[in-house]
């Protein structure tokens, strides 16, 4: 992002090799395809995801956890789409990988299903609603997009119910027209 500045170069590295172990997987430490410029086998250092794109924590697939590190990157490529900047390849590092298997966990309220159960209460926010809008508009997946309009009913109707516990899901609510009407 501030391309003038001094540290731009260092930043936008660590930024690279933020996101490259960001979801990253063993097959990745032998692989020589190049990312911005430089094979993933020297960009990777770390195994965060199971060859079959799941994540797990406290010893059970979590998708909770695969939602962060994907929400993380969304976001990230935000930023640079709103600044009307190409964001680095490394930012779409097995993404498209993980968020394929992220969609398959949806239960048909459009929150993820922990099918291992889970050692946390759950269903307490709509979260995805962002990951879901960021894949139907950058990617145009027409599957993200269902998924983000049954979030959106969701929070529209939580708010209508109780609108003091919705300030941030009321944020993201905007966030998402805005997005409709200025599509990418």
């Amino acid at each position: 992002m501030f391309p003038k500045h001094p540290h731009a170069e260092r930043w936008r590295e660590a930024y690279q090799r933020w996101a490259m172990n960001s979801l990253s997987m063993a097959s990745d430490k032998t692989d020589d395809t190049l990312v911005d410029g430089k094979p993933i086998r020297q960009w990777v250092t770390t195994e965060n995801v199971h060859p079959d794109g799941t994540l797990e924590n406290h010893g059970i697939v979590y998708p909770v956890y695969m939602w962060a590190s994907m929400n993380g990157l969304c976001f990230s490529a935000s930023y640079f789409l709103l600044a009307e900047l190409d964001p680095p390849e490394a930012t779409y590092h097995h993404l498209r990988d993980v968020y394929g298997v992220y969609k398959r966990l949806q239960t048909w309220e459009g929150l993820p299903a922990y099918i291992n159960g889970s050692d946390k209460f759950l269903h307490m926010q709509v979260v995805d609603i962002i990951l879901h809008s960021f894949f139907a508009q950058v990617f145009l997946d027409t599957e993200a997009a269902h998924l983000e309009l049954v979030e959106l009913d969701i929070l529209e109707s939580l708010r209508a119910i109780k609108p003091i516990i919705l300030a941030e899901g009321e944020l993201r609510v905007r966030m998402l027209r805005l997005m409709r009407q200025n599509p990418k």
